[in-house]
């Protein structure tokens, strides 16, 4: 009986270790190009499950063994800056799970210039923004090859002269959006320039997701003031239940991106000073956003209600897929209580101490029936009761 107890000690011990490691690594791999030029932008697409309403960093990671992934760089358009895998996590690109804790969105990346040529593995890491637990995906393979001779990188990050399309380099992104206007009047979405030179929109499209209609193109003339906003009215374009709303480069390329949930008449969807999109009872089109959840949208402290962001602040999102959840839970002045997971997003030293715990209860059963069977007990009795 005692070897069993202890064979289950010891098996328990095992499952609890590795669960945590199988849970970690459950996430799967990103999607990315079969072959990238080193030093070239490229996109990495990632849908992941972790917990429901909460921010996590993300960044790009690769190489060609999983313990040495230092050779891939992680765009942050919040600002304008090209990361290194030792770059701190509060420097990389911040992304918001929905209530049922996916995240789906995108990253700019490129390889660092001393990357190894040919096959390589490349993986998504995040970080919830309030732990130190660090998650990973499974890798997926891809090919760099080497650059083209000759050929240098602009300050946006984009490889090569032969473009004659100056307008993809543009910073543009999207500011806020109403998808269910009032009656009577029309869907707008309003695109904010983020350099201090004015920007020239012609060519560029604003979409929906990629199933849906027909992208709707800028004409000639759609010119946004340096740090300005635009606005462009929209032919009920948009899904009051939820959709997405893309920003597209005149190639077609995604320049910014946001997916939404339910919709409320009247209240649009704008992007505050620290890059999070938020319900507003305070339209601004073509104005800074004001950030006012108000009572309607359940703010419990009005002191902390209204949010201004910097008409001069660059800190948005560029090229990086912004999800975006609006759940009942944000009308009821409430963040739905995450559901936690023990082993893939909380702190080792909990899952160490369940084990210590788990495995004293444990030993201490098992030695106890092992001396009630042997009779190491009643000898210890029998041999006290004869020297009294």
């Amino acid at each position: 009986m005692s070897k069993k107890l202890l064979s289950f000690f010891f098996s328990t011990i095992l499952v609890f270790a590795f669960s945590k490691q199988a849970l970690a690594s459950s996430l799967p791999a990103p999607t990315v190009p079969d072959t990238v030029k080193a030093t070239e932008n490229f996109t990495v697409s990632f849908s992941l499950s972790l917990d429901p309403n909460y921010n996590y960093y993300a960044k790009v990671r690769l190489g060609t063994e999983t313990s040495n992934l230092k050779y891939g760089q992680t765009y942050n358009s919040a600002s304008d800056q090209w990361l290194t895998d030792s770059d701190a996590w509060t420097s990389f690109p911040v992304f918001t799970t929905n209530s049922a804790g996916t995240l789906s969105a995108s990253l700019t990346a490129k390889t660092s210039s001393n990357v190894v040529l040919g096959s390589n593995l490349i993986r998504i890491a995040v970080r919830r923004t309030d732990t130190k637990t660090t998650l990973q995906s499974e890798t997926a393979n891809i090919n760099v090859e080497a650059a083209p001779p000759n050929q240098d990188s602009d300050s946006d990050g984009n490889t090569g002269s032969t473009d004659p399309t100056p307008k993809l380099n543009l910073k543009l992104a999207l500011s806020e959006f109403m998808p269910n206007p009032e009656t009577g009047e029309k869907e707008w979405v309003e695109i904010r320039n983020l350099a201090s030179s004015s920007a020239d929109l012609y060519g560029w499209k604003i979409d929906d997701g990629p199933a849906g209609s027909s992208p709707l193109t800028l004409e000639e003339n759609s010119t946004i003031a340096g740090f300005g906003y635009k606005v462009f009215y929209l032919p009920s374009k948009l899904n009051n239940s939820g959709d997405s709303l893309r920003l597209l480069k005149p190639d077609g390329s995604e320049a910014d991106v946001v997916n939404f949930g339910e919709t409320t008449k009247g209240v649009s969807f704008a992007k505050g000073s620290s890059g999070i999109w938020q319900q507003t009872l305070t339209p601004t089109p073509a104005a800074a956003n004001i950030i006012n959840t108000g009572e309607v949208l359940g703010s419990t402290d009005t002191s902390k209600s209204s949010l201004t962001e910097n008409p001069k602040s660059d800190n948005y999102s560029l090229d990086v897929l912004t999800p975006l959840e609006a759940t009942a839970s944000s009308h009821s002045g409430k963040q739905a209580s995450p559901v936690k997971n023990l082993f893939a997003s909380e702190s080792p030293k909990g899952f160490f101490w369940i084990l210590v715990v788990i495995g004293g209860f444990l030993l201490v059963t098992s030695l106890t029936i092992f001396g009630i069977k042997s009779g190491f007990f009643r000898k210890i009795f029998s041999k006290n009761a004869k020297s009294s």
